[in-house]
């Protein structure tokens, strides 16, 4: 019981950092649900491998998408507001 209460408890707080735009959380909150679901559920039972493999490829989407135009831009806006 305290494991599934921890694994939702994962699960709220990546749900909370997409809604904060926080990549760094959401991508450490999934890793932890994924770790607490291999090191205490019976991965040998089907949907529970199937459970995993969705979450990774959740934490493979990357909140904070890059585009080099918008960096260079940024770099240069906080480049003169700092000079």
């Amino acid at each position: 019981q305290i494991t599934k209460t921890l694994i939702s408890l994962q699960l709220e707080m990546a749900k909370l950092a997409v809604l904060q735009n926080n990549d760094d959380e959401y991508q450490a909150s999934l890793n932890n649900c994924i770790k607490l679901i291999e090191a205490n559920l019976r991965t040998n039972v089907p949907d529970v491998n199937d459970l995993v493999d969705q979450l990774i490829v959740l934490k493979n989407f990357k909140l904070k998408q890059s585009i080099p135009e918008i960096d260079d831009a940024l770099a240069l806006l906080e480049e003169t507001h700092t000079s």
